[in-house]
Parts: structure tokens; C-alpha cells; sequence
């Protein structure tokens, strides 16, 4: 993995850490993308990430799809999926 995908894997999972004595957890972790800027590298942080799912088209086996799909999919209710 490259130092720069490192980086960047580190800094999102590092969005998810709370503090569980004043926060509740987060069910997931929100980077907008208006511009699709990063949308080059989605592909290869989900590589690195298996926990990473993209708002976009439904193609289970690249882990996009509508927001009722990811709600599903952090609900733990979208069929051929698994967190």
C-alpha cells in the first residue's frame, strides 16, 4: 500500500473513533465529494477499506449504491452484504 493510501485509510477510519463515555458511535463516517474529485481513488481505498461503501449506481460487488441501499447495508438488512 502506498504511503499516501495509507494515509488516507488511517485518516477515515480515524474519523470513526469516538469517545464512548460522551458520544454515541457513529454508524458511518461522511466525506462529500461534490466535484467526484476522489472518485479516482474510491476504487482503490475500498481495496484497502472493505468497510468502505459509495453512495452512487447499485453494483453490490463494488459497493455502491442509493442512500436507501447504504442505509440498508449499515442497518445490517441489505441482502449479500456483510460489514
Amino acid at each position: 500500500m502506498s504511503a499516501i493510501i495509507n494515509m488516507l485509510v488511517r485518516a477515515v477510519r480515524g474519523a470513526a473513533v469516538y469517545n464512548p463515555d460522551a458520544q454515541s458511535a457513529p454508524c458511518c463516517v461522511l466525506w462529500p465529494d461534490g466535484d467526484c474529485q476522489w472518485e479516482p481513488v474510491a476504487a482503490r481505498l475500498q481495496a484497502e477499506m472493505p468497510e468502505l461503501f459509495i453512495l452512487g449506481d447499485y453494483d453490490v460487488l463494488k459497493r455502491t449504491g442509493p442512500a436507501i441501499w447504504l442505509r440498508c447495508v449499515i442497518a445490517d438488512k441489505a441482502p449479500k452484504v456483510e460489514l
